[in-house]
């Protein structure tokens, strides 16, 4: 029985993914910071600058991708940051890293090109969630299939919450801070 159990625990040890790294460094963050400031099509581009953040960038440093490990899965945030034509390399990059490292790799927010890379080096998609547009003149909380956001929106009220929308010009130097 103790041999078994240390069989299982070796076992364990050796096929074990690698830790997390630690977040960038100045350099590789400083890399990041001037793809992000050369890319004006993606809105989320300047999220990859968060600083728990990790980069893989393809060879000659024209993209990256900013990756974050969790419980032995490295996320990659959104499109490759840079040169759409360097994507395919900043790509391979991240999986050959998350090869390497023995973790499995995932992709959160890809748009349609990147999508298509991804599903190219065997990755699946799936949707998470949908835009909504709300026409606000016939939006209603009544009925029963609103129940359950009433009752949200009396939790919050209850709890001090509360909303106002102002145009950001008529937003006082306190208020938009």
């Amino acid at each position: 029985l103790a041999s078994g159990l240390a069989l299982i625990a070796v076992l364990a040890t050796l096929s074990a993914a690698a830790p997390p790294p630690d977040p960038a460094d100045v350099s590789d963050r400083a890399a990041m910071r001037a793809l992000v400031s050369r890319r004006v099509a993606d809105a989320l581009a300047p999220f990859a600058l968060r600083y728990d953040k990790t980069y893989a960038f393809e060879p000659q440093g024209h993209a990256a991708i900013g990756y974050r490990v969790l419980a032995g899965m490295a996320v990659a945030a959104g499109d490759p940051i840079g040169a759409r034509d360097a994507w395919p390399d900043a790509i391979d990059a991240f999986l050959a890293e998350t090869e390497r490292r023995g973790w499995r790799p995932a992709v959160l927010a890809a748009g349609p090109q990147a999508r298509e890379l991804w599903a190219a080096r065997g990755m699946r998609g799936f949707g998470i969630g949908d835009e909504v547009i709300v026409d606000v003149a016939e939006f209603s909380l009544s009925g029963p299939a609103m129940r359950n956001v009433r009752q949200a929106v009396r939790r919050t009220e209850h709890a001090g919450i509360w909303v106002s929308v102002v145009p950001e010009r008529e937003l006082s130097p306190e208020a938009a801070r």
